[in-house]
């Protein structure tokens, strides 16, 4: 009987010590830190998982998806329209429409390639603008200024 619970003890703690760390394990453990209702915790671990499983940090999915394919965006309409002022002057229609329709297109194409599900997005990124914890963290690991109204007093 001594045998077989110290087999089964072994058995238990090699299986809890296998699992292997995932990209996103820091920032999922900060997220079950807010304390989420149940419907927002299940969003965020699905988009983490899914990130996980493309081996990308949260914090760039949300750089460049924020910052990154705009960026690109605003330099491809600029090289369409080139006047040496695009990016500092106010858009005609046409251009406002251009710039939406290919950053819609960059942004569908890079949820699309890393299999986000889109529809759990606005949830996750309500909670993202309304915790600052989560701001803070994304600012310092990822080199990134989202303004904390609490740390403007």
């Amino acid at each position: 009987m001594k045998n077989t619970l110290l087999l089964v003890a072994a058995v238990v703690f090699f299986a809890s010590c296998n699992k292997t760390p995932q990209p996103n394990d820091e920032f999922r453990n900060l997220v079950d830190q807010m304390n989420f209702q149940t419907d927002t915790a299940a969003a965020f671990n699905s988009v983490l998982n899914t990130l996980d499983q493309q081996n990308v940090l949260f914090g760039d999915f949300y750089k460049y998806y924020h910052y990154t394919i705009q960026d690109s965006c605003d330099q491809v309409a600029n090289a369409k329209y080139d006047d040496g002022e695009y990016l500092y002057r106010e858009k005609s229609g046409e251009e406002q429409e251009f710039l939406y329709q290919i950053t819609v297109r960059a942004i569908d194409d890079y949820h699309q390639r890393l299999a986000i599900d889109t529809a759990l997005l606005p949830l996750v990124e309500e909670k993202i603008v309304l915790t600052p914890d989560l701001k803070r963290y994304i600012n310092q690991h990822f080199d990134l200024q989202m303004y904390i109204p609490e740390e403007s007093n």
